[in-house]
């Protein structure tokens, strides 16, 4: 398997980014927070699906234009990171067991109306809506020095992808 380069950079980036929250961050297969090692997951993988119903999620229940969408996902799972706390530990389990029938709905589902529905009940669960409620919160506060990292972040990305031979 090709060893996939210039990882290091960006992994140092995306930590002194996040270090100033508390945690840390490890470039991951998709986005999500690890409470017990306050671990930020991230990904630089293309789109998924859910981002568009997202998008109209966070626009819908926050009044917020959601337009960076790796940003706003990173600040999502700081969300977590502040705000997980504030669930008992009953209360997380019933999440996390309202997340598995979630999924399992997706996994097993083609019907795009089903899908959007799901996707929608998910970003409602509590957890996720206080943790999305966090990141748009930070991110009107923050406008200005979040896009400033983004840009040189993702100057580094495109060296990235570059070296990797993913762009011409």
């Amino acid at each position: 398997m090709a060893e996939i380069r210039g990882t290091k950079k960006l992994d140092k980036m995306v930590n002194d980014y996040v270090k100033k929250f508390g945690c840390t961050a490890e470039l991951g297969a998709e986005f999500c927070y690890w409470h017990d090692d306050e671990i930020v997951d991230y990904s630089f993988i293309i789109p998924v699906p859910s981002d568009e119903v997202w998008k109209e999620y966070v626009k819908k229940e926050f009044n917020f234009n959601l337009t960076n969408i790796f940003m706003f996902s990173l600040l999502h799972e700081i969300g977590h990171h502040y705000t997980m706390d504030f669930f008992t530990q009953t209360q997380q389990d019933k999440n996390d067991k309202m997340v598995d029938k979630i999924e399992k709905v997706l996994s097993e589902s083609d019907d795009e109306k089903l899908d959007k529905a799901m996707y929608l009940k998910y970003f409602d669960l509590p957890m996720e809506r206080i943790a999305t409620k966090w990141a748009v919160n930070y991110y009107r506060k923050h406008r200005f020095s979040i896009n400033r990292f983004y840009k040189k972040l993702n100057k580094e990305l495109k060296k990235f992808y570059k070296i990797n031979g993913l762009l011409d």
